[in-house]
Order: C-alpha cells, then structure tokens, then sequence
C-alpha cells in the first residue's frame, strides 16, 4: 500500500500546483499584473482557500478585491 499513497500525494501535489496555475492565469489575465509577493500569497493557499479564490475572482472589479480577499482569508 506504501507505493499508492506515494502515487496519491504526488498526483494530488501536481493538482494543486496546475490549479494554482491556472488561477494565477486567470488573474494574470483579467487584471494584467500578478507581483511576485502577490504570486507568493496565493501559492501558500490551503486547497480550500484555492477552491474559495477560483469561485470569487470572477465576481471581481479590479486587483484590488483579489489582493483584500488574500488580506483577509491568508
């Protein structure tokens, strides 16, 4: 059982990691800028926190709103 808990966590690490991706593009894509500091927040996102930014960026006006929802959930 030792090898498919290995096989498990690297699948679910690349998950994250392709899921941080694409909402880093996303933002990248709706707002034209991610920083560097702003692109380290997000990728120390818990996996729920992910799933809650992925539902509120599209209800977003500006930068501002992600960066204030980053504030308050991290």
């Amino acid at each position: 059982m030792g090898i498919y808990r290995i096989i498990y966590s690297r699948s679910f690490a690349i998950c994250i990691k392709k899921t941080l991706t694409l909402i880093k593009r996303l933002i990248k894509r709706r707002f034209n800028n991610v920083s560097q500091e702003l692109e380290g927040k997000i990728n120390s996102l818990s996996l729920s926190q992910i799933d809650n930014l992925a539902d509120a960026i599209f209800g977003y006006q500006s930068l501002d709103d992600v960066i204030h929802w980053l504030t308050i959930n991290t």
